[in-house]
């Protein structure tokens, strides 16, 4: 697998993901906005989305840990699959008690122990050759995921490549090309597999990546004066009876049933046109949300949640020191979860760290911003990447805090 190509590539795009067919909005006299939207899901949109449901069919569980090492407790609980029951629990779980096959409980076994051996290497190795080890600790944790519904080998690629640049993070791209562990992973967490199946491969811009992960807001607005692309969320704790009664109106208006209590979640629109707007651009908002919205006429739009649970909220959401967030479609239109975009964005710094040894060493020595974004993007992913693995080996959200 070589690193070193620099190439060229058309720009992806998804393909139209849904067809407007009608809009209502109405005003109540006690200035109360409700909306209700009709789309045609175009067939891609519709396979994709099915995924999603899917996945989020069942609000997983909450599980808080406090300890004074995160990462240790992390690695603690996915040390348990490296052994065969612990495996063949989480592949019969997600396959709805079908039994697995040997091949497929060796494949998630192997990658597990795998990672574990590059993450150790991480923490005693030298900054001048660390990030390969924490990219190769991070691909085998993808493997493990992909493993859970894929039957098959994954082929001997990233999935992902990075052509030269001018040594300047702000101008740097990430190509997707072909199916590699990039596509498996992102395919097996409801996401689009970019450049693979004969699709064109896609050019995105790390600085894009690096926005679209909340736990970077702090680093990317001090430096860059650039924050999050992801969307700011909060939970309505006291909601306005006007959004109970705003609710109660979009259930009908949607053909849908107004039932029992429900988290309600607000977005700040400051910088959004209008709620169609918000429900094109979040990745996953079909599958988390009754699909109507109301303002509440303090600048936030407001959304009941499908579950009534304050944990419902911290376990859909991403969930950072930052506030909570929900992911957003890449500006091309294409959806990459968060454990995608950390695998696409250590790839790149793995890559620049090995096959451009004197510009990294630079990079190391001057201390520069873009240094700064590495190494808190290093420090977040480390912890990250394991976490996540582990949500999706165990169908619960855990979330380590600091003692």
């Amino acid at each position: 697998m070589s690193d070193s190509r620099s190439a060229t590539a058309n720009e992806g795009t998804a393909s139209p993901r849904r067809e407007l067919l009608s809009h209502e909005r109405s005003i109540d006299d006690e200035g109360v906005v409700s909306e209700s939207t009709s789309w045609q899901l175009s067939d891609e949109e519709a396979d994709r989305l099915e995924r999603l449901q899917t996945r989020f069919a069942e609000v997983r569980p909450l599980v808080e840990r406090r300890t004074d090492d995160p990462i240790g407790a992390v690695w603690s609980e996915l040390e348990r699959f490296t052994g065969t029951d612990a495996v063949s629990r989480a592949l019969q779980n997600r396959s709805g008690g079908r039994k697995p096959n040997a091949w497929q409980v060796m494949k998630v076994r192997q990658a597990i122990r795998l990672a574990s051996a590059y993450f150790a290497s991480y923490r005693n190795a030298d900054p001048l050759i660390a990030p390969p080890q924490l990219y190769y600790g991070a691909m085998h944790l993808a493997e493990a995921v992909a493993f859970l519904t894929l039957r098959r080998a994954l082929p001997q690629s990233h999935g992902t490549y990075a052509p030269t640049t001018n040594g300047s993070l702000r101008d740097a791209t990430i190509v997707f090309e072909g199916f590699g562990t990039q596509q498996a992973l992102s395919g097996a967490l409801g996401g689009d597999q970019l450049g693979a199946h004969g699709s064109a491969a896609a050019t995105i811009s790390v600085f894009e990546l690096l926005r679209s992960l909340p736990d970077m807001h702090q680093t990317m607005e001090e430096l860059t004066g650039e924050g999050t692309r992801a969307f700011p969320v909060f939970r309505v704790s006291d909601p306005d009876p006007k959004l109970e009664r705003a609710a109660t109106i979009g259930a009908r208006l949607t053909g849908g049933e107004a039932i029992g209590p429900r988290v309600h979640v607000a977005l700040p629109i400051s910088d959004l046109l209008t709620s169609d707007a918000v429900e094109d651009e979040l990745a996953i908002y079909p599958a988390l949300m009754d699909r109507h919205a109301v303002s509440d006429g303090n600048g936030n739009l407001c959304w009941r949640a499908r579950g009534a649970r304050e944990d419902d909220f911290r376990t859909l959401t991403l969930s950072t020191p930052y506030g909570f967030f929900f992911e957003r479609r890449l500006s091309n239109g294409a959806y990459l979860p968060e454990m995608s975009i950390i695998l696409a964005l250590l790839h790149f710094v793995s890559t620049l760290s090995r096959y451009r040894a004197l510009e990294w060493m630079r990079l190391l020595d001057d201390r520069s911003d873009d240094f700064s974004i590495i190494r808190d993007l290093l420090a977040i992913s480390e912890k990250k990447m394991a976490n996540l693995a582990l949500n999706e080996l165990t169908q619960r959200v855990y979330d380590f805090q600091h003692t």
